[in-house]
């Protein structure tokens, strides 16, 4: 019995998820990650851009989805954006940084959170 737990557990550590249940006031919403592009902070409340120019408000903190989502995908530029790495076009030295992603929109990178970036980019 004892080495079942042990593979269970150890399979639940492991585990990899495409998907993140989103409460809204309806009910849940299933996202898949790789339709996330970015996620930017309004104080209490987090706005998810996602491809096809759909947008979701939810009701936390950006913080708690930084913590939620992996972070071999999604990296925090900035005390505001959480960005999905995959959908970066090209680090832009304008104005202290930015990336621009495929969408054409420019999200600001921090100095801080800069060195952090560029080594997930290029792993």
């Amino acid at each position: 019995m004892g080495a079942q737990v042990s593979q269970f557990l150890k399979t639940r550590q492991t585990r990899v998820f495409d998907k993140i249940a989103i409460s809204t006031a309806e009910g849940f919403v299933f996202i898949k990650l790789e339709d996330i592009i970015y996620l930017q902070s309004d104080v209490n409340y987090t706005n998810f851009f996602m491809k096809g120019n759909e947008r979701l408000i939810v009701s936390k903190t950006l913080k708690e989805f930084e913590e939620l989502l992996p972070e071999e995908t999604f990296c925090r530029t900035h005390q505001s954006y959480l960005l999905n790495i995959l959908y970066v076009k090209k680090i832009l030295k304008e104005d202290g940084g930015y990336a621009l992603l495929e969408s054409g929109e420019k999200i600001p990178i921090s100095r801080r959170k800069k060195e952090g970036l560029m080594k997930r980019l290029f792993n």
